[in-house]
C-alpha cells in the first residue's frame, strides 16, 4: 500500500511541474528541498530550457508554492510509515521531459542536521559564514574535504530519529518504474 501512495504522489509532484512549467519553454525541472521539521521544509524549484546549462528559478504563485509544499510533506510521511525507510533530511526531485519517469533521490546531511541543531542566538550561529551555510543548505551540501569542527562531538534530538553520530551520512535512491 505505502508503494502504491508513494508512487502516486512522485506522479503528482511531477503533474505539479508540468502544470506549473506550462508557461516556459522547459526541458528538465529539479526541486529540492530541506526537511526542517516533521512538519516543515523548504524548497526551490527551478527548470532547465532546451540546450541551455544552467537551472533558473521556477516562479509560481503562493497558491501553487502552498500545494507544492504539501505534497512533498506528504510524501516525507508516506514514506514514514514504514519504519525500514531510511532517515532522510534533503530531497531532490527532477524531471525531465525526455525520461518516463522523474527521478527523486534522498539523503541524510550530518551538516544540515547539525545546522539545525543550532540555536539561532548562540554565538556559534551568529559566527557562521553565510557563504558555508548557503552550501550547506544546497542539495550538494559543502565538499568533502572542508573541515568540521563540528563533527567532533556528537549530535542529538534531531527530529524524529533521536541520536545521530554526525559522520554518518546515508542516500536513499529512488527511480519508478511502471
Amino acid at each position: 500500500m505505502i508503494i502504491k501512495e508513494y508512487t502516486q504522489q512522485i506522479d503528482n509532484i511531477a503533474e505539479w511541474i508540468k502544470t506549473t512549467c506550462t508557461r516556459r519553454s522547459w526541458h528538465k525541472a529539479r526541486v529540492d528541498a530541506v526537511l526542517v521539521s516533521d512538519e516543515v521544509l523548504s524548497y526551490h524549484a527551478a527548470y532547465q530550457a532546451a540546450y541551455a546549462t544552467h537551472f533558473k528559478a521556477l516562479r509560481f504563485s503562493f497558491t501553487e508554492g502552498g500545494v507544492l509544499e504539501t505534497m512533498l510533506l506528504d510524501l516525507y510521511h508516506i514514506m514514514h510509515r514504514d519504519k525500514n525507510n531510511s532517515a532522510w533530511n534533503k530531497m531532490r526531485f527532477i524531471y525531465d521531459r525526455d525520461e518516463e519517469r522523474p527521478f527523486a533521490a534522498y539523503r541524510w546531511d550530518p551538516d544540515y542536521a547539525w545546522l539545525l541543531s543550532l540555536d539561532e542566538e548562540s554565538e556559534e550561529y551568529r559566527a557562521l559564514d553565510g557563504r558555508l551555510e548557503q552550501q550547506i543548505l544546497s542539495w550538494e551540501g559543502i565538499p568533502q574535504n572542508l573541515p568540521r569542527p563540528w563533527r567532533e562531538t556528537r549530535i542529538t534530538n534531531i527530529g524524529r530519529t533521536g541520536a545521530i553520530d554526525a559522520s554518518l551520512s546515508k542516500e536513499h535512491r529512488y527511480q519508478g518504474q511502471h
